[in-house]
């Protein structure tokens, strides 16, 4: 295959990256947990990152299982030629699917917040162009530019998780479990698992590109640990400010939360810095789906250039998402996402996988 970008990502990036898609990913979904858990949102945070801790090492110790292989090479190697190829069919369709939801999502939400005078599709053909330019770069490129803007997104949340004590009420999260329930939490927990767990998809094909592939269990761990008590201390903060009745009817509780920093009037309005860094962290996951469909496509179609369809790709998801209907579509398809495409693409195809690789290897073994 022809080599385009740079194609080895190292540790330090590999981590930034996954920080970067899970944590600019989770933030439009934290209302979600606040929907279902009320003041408890932030338990429900904590066992959806717990949960999809577990469902990612072991997709991590599927693709290690096949060094130097993506999905569709080792699906190809264990189920056969044609069967591997239909099971890897699912994946295209699901990150397609998910680049044109945040390409739409991200489009509505920055229209409405900063450019309200611009059309959508403008600001979506501008995160288009954004998410060609940095999928070309390849893997390498993608990992480079998140070991930039990774340390300033999260280093900015930390800091202004200490410059809002005055509007901090801790009674509003309270009481603890007693008025919504395991349920209720439980609720507020199974998109959550699926959101997180879903992005990890895109380890079956990434950590062939690792320079060292064997952290990879420890790096996933440590990045989805960091995701997900990150936002537990946000939803904790955030519902303290807003209370659960509040925090519900706002857009999006984590800038909300932002706008309310003011310190002696002179340090205000950093949620307009926290956007910009979203708007990047936005631009590294559309490119790195980017990047694993046309990839893997490529090896489906037995190309050799993954580069070319690039330009056929990133057009279609920028036509799909100006023909959605926008903010209709958000609900059905995290419904679809939860209970239908995430249940094929993270458990059922990887375990069919894993038996299968078991399988031939005890038949190698034998022979």
């Amino acid at each position: 295959m022809r080599i385009k970008g740079l194609m080895k990502i190292t540790g330090s990036q590999f981590i930034w990256t996954l920080l970067i898609i899970d944590g600019c990913n989770f933030i439009p979904f934290i209302k979600t947990a606040i929907v279902e858990a009320k003041q408890d949102a932030w338990i429900s945070i904590l066992i959806a990152g717990l949960s999809a801790i577990v469902l990612t090492l072991l997709l991590v110790r599927l693709s290690l299982m096949h060094p130097g292989k993506t999905l569709f090479g080792f699906s190809r190697a264990v189920l056969g030629p044609w069967f591997g190829r239909i099971v890897v069919l699912p994946y295209f369709a699901a990150w397609i699917s998910i680049s044109v939801m945040i390409l739409r999502y991200s489009g509505d939400f920055i229209q409405s917040v900063l450019l309200d005078k611009a059309p959508v599709w403008v600001v979506m053909l501008i995160l288009s162009m954004l998410m060609v330019y940095s999928a070309h770069g390849g893997i390498g490129g993608i990992g480079r530019y998140n070991e930039v803007v990774g340390p300033v997104f999260f280093i900015t949340t930390v800091v202004s998780f200490s410059l809002n004590g005055r509007n901090l009420r801790w009674e509003r999260i309270l009481p603890v479990y007693y008025d919504n329930g395991w349920l209720q939490i439980a609720k507020g927990a199974v998109p959550l698992t699926t959101l997180l767990g879903g992005e990890s998809l895109l380890l079956l094909v990434l950590i062939a590109f690792m320079a060292n592939p064997r952290k990879a269990p420890l790096l996933s761990s440590i990045a989805l640990g960091g995701t997900t008590l990150t936002f537990v201390a946000l939803t904790v903060l955030s519902l303290s400010v807003f209370g659960p009745a509040l925090a519900v009817r706002l857009q999006d509780p984590f800038f909300s939360f932002m706008r309310t920093v003011d310190i002696m009037e002179f340090i205000q309005q950093i949620d307009i810095f926290m956007f910009s860094l979203w708007i990047f962290g936005i631009t590294t996951i559309l490119s790195a789906h980017l990047f694993v469909v046309s990839y893997e496509l490529s090896q489906w179609l037995k190309l050799n250039d993954w580069y070319a369809l690039i330009w056929i790709i990133a057009p279609v998801i920028f036509v799909a998402a100006q023909l959605s209907p926008g903010a209709t579509m958000y609900g059905p398809f995290f419904n679809w996402w939860s209970y239908y495409a995430f249940p094929v693409c993270g458990i059922g195809i990887p375990l069919l996988l894993w038996i299968a690789t078991l399988v031939d290897g005890r038949r190698r073994r034998a022979g």
